[in-house]
């Protein structure tokens, strides 16, 4: 079973694998600081970043 904790860890990275913005999922989740969000609440897997840049380069 997960913890509400866990849950919040969750919820951030799925958010990001859906295309949600940083700044976006930090002002969901309530964050201050888009480094709490980014460092610690959303796990940046290698493929959602490569998929990020694919249209930028």
């Amino acid at each position: 079973m997960l913890t509400a904790h866990e849950l919040r860890h969750t919820y951030g990275t799925r958010l990001r694998r859906a295309g949600v913005d940083i700044y976006t999922i930090q002002k969901i989740m309530g964050h201050k600081d888009v480094k709490m969000t980014s460092e610690i609440y959303v796990y940046n897997e290698i493929d959602t970043l490569r998929e990020a840049l694919k249209d930028v380069l």
